[in-house]
């Protein structure tokens, strides 16, 4: 029915952090960069303004501590 991958999750070290390689940020970079250009008259001004707001790194893959920092800000959990 679905296609294997041989995709294999990262796993964090004893701090949570997950260690991306250059290539994996690259990746994370350019997906950004093509996306924002996409983006615009595509979806509604209130994603583009969450997408602002998240503040997300540009160079590199996001930790998931640093996005649940930054959604506890405005959410409060």
């Amino acid at each position: 029915m679905g296609t294997k991958s041989s995709y294999s999750s990262k796993a964090p070290d004893e701090n949570g952090v997950i260690h991306y390689s250059e290539a994996e940020n690259e990746v994370w970079h350019d997906l950004l960069k093509r996306q924002e250009k996409l983006l615009p008259g595509r979806v509604c001004h209130q994603y583009l303004d969450g997408l602002n707001w998240l503040d997300l790194p540009r160079d590199r893959v996001p930790q998931l501590g640093e996005v649940n920092a930054r959604l506890v800000q405005s959410s409060g959990f």
